[in-house]
């Protein structure tokens, strides 16, 4: 094996589509956005955040292209609540944190 090219090979490097995720939610609501590849190799990785009101469909990765689809899910909050976390971007040549700001509106329940 030749150890010195091996090392010298640049490595993966992420590029995410969104600098952060920011909306307001009445009810539900599904978005996406993209992680590339801007270095070499093959991209392999986690996503992943700390709070329930954010869940990612495919949390692990692997790949040079990849759609990260969420849903964000607002039951059980106070209407105009404002929710503040973050989402992860792990891979093993670096990360991401993306900011995620939701104001919160649930669906009233009919009487």
């Amino acid at each position: 094996m030749d150890y010195i090219n091996f090392f010298e090979q640049p490595a993966p490097k992420i590029s995410v589509s969104v600098p952060k995720i920011a909306c307001e939610v009445y009810a539900g609501h599904t978005g996406f956005f993209e992680i590339k590849n801007i270095g070499r190799g093959v991209l392999t990785g986690h996503v992943f955040s700390k709070s329930s009101v954010i869940r990612f469909a495919c949390e692990d990765f692997r790949g040079n292209d990849i759609r990260v689809d969420y849903t964000i899910d607002v039951s059980g909050r106070m209407a105009g609540e404002l929710i503040k976390t973050s989402a992860y971007v792990v891979t093993k040549s670096g990360g991401d944190v993306l900011p995620v700001v939701i104001r919160g509106f649930p669906p009233v329940p009919v009487l």
